[in-house]
């Protein structure tokens, strides 16, 4: 897996560094092409996640549970709110 935070970071540094530039007119900021591109990564940075609870949930076969009743539809749901917080809860110890 990429290290996004890394790239995320020098990119910080580099926007901070070029802040006060002055650029001509109709040219690109050195500081917002990196603040840009650097929010760009932290997206990109989610969607790993998102994909690892999509295919746990849909490998489960959670999403297809009948409902024969109102507590077999709470089992599916509650199943997937635990995949849900699973996987966000490792995202936020990296």
């Amino acid at each position: 897996m990429t290290n996004y935070k890394t790239y995320i970071n020098a990119l910080r540094n580099c926007a901070k560094e070029h802040e006060n530039d002055i650029t001509p007119f109709a040219h690109i900021r050195v500081s917002d092409l990196c603040i840009d591109t650097a929010n760009l990564l932290e997206e990109l940075e989610q969607e790993p996640i998102l994909d690892k609870i999509i295919d746990e949930i849909m490998d489960t076969g959670a999403y297809e549970q009948e409902v024969n009743g109102k507590t077999e539809f709470l089992k599916g749901i509650n199943y997937c709110l635990g995949v849900i917080d699973k996987y966000k809860g490792e995202s936020e110890e990296e």
